[in-house]
């Protein structure tokens, strides 16, 4: 008996890759979105969870066995838009009204994600003002680059 059980604890231990079906549901629900919003690949859960949230390995080994904890589930609705409670409980709504569209893409998360890592408010602002100029300027350029044609003259 004792021999068993060391031995399944061994094999855990050394093959510590769940699969969806056997890991908690929290954390299936978690890698279901950030497939969904493409941040993440089959085949590479572990490694890209970990990254993307900014976890140890051992983070996430925790929350496969036991579930997300309370801060790590309001950090990835911070994150994502996903809802904590539908992470939870798998209750809709998914995502949370206008947080975050679910089809956002990689590009978005991480311009979101580097955004969210500028610390003051006068930066944010600063980087916000800067953007507005460029989206602007690409939109005159655009407007002057339509070719306008004169009206017609009525008789």
């Amino acid at each position: 008996m004792f021999n068993l059980m060391s031995n399944n604890l061994c094999n855990k231990n050394i093959n510590n890759s769940f699969t969806l079906e056997n890991m908690h549901q929290s954390t299936a629900r978690l890698y279901e979105v950030l497939r969904e919003i493409g941040v993440i690949r089959y085949g590479k859960e572990q490694s890209e969870v970990a990254k993307f949230l900014n976890k140890s390995s051992q983070v996430n080994n925790n929350w496969e066995e036991r579930g997300i904890s309370d801060n790590g589930l309001l950090e990835i609705q911070r994150k994502t838009g996903c809802s904590a409670t539908w992470l939870q409980d798998g209750k809709n709504p998914k995502f949370l009204g206008d947080h975050v569209d679910p089809v956002i893409n990689k590009i978005e998360m991480e311009l979101l994600n580097a955004f969210n890592s500028i610390p003051t408010i006068e930066k944010k602002r600063e980087i916000i003002g800067f953007i507005n100029g460029m989206v602007a300027g690409a939109q005159k350029s655009r407007d002057h680059s339509i070719p306008k044609f004169p009206a017609k003259k009525t008789a």
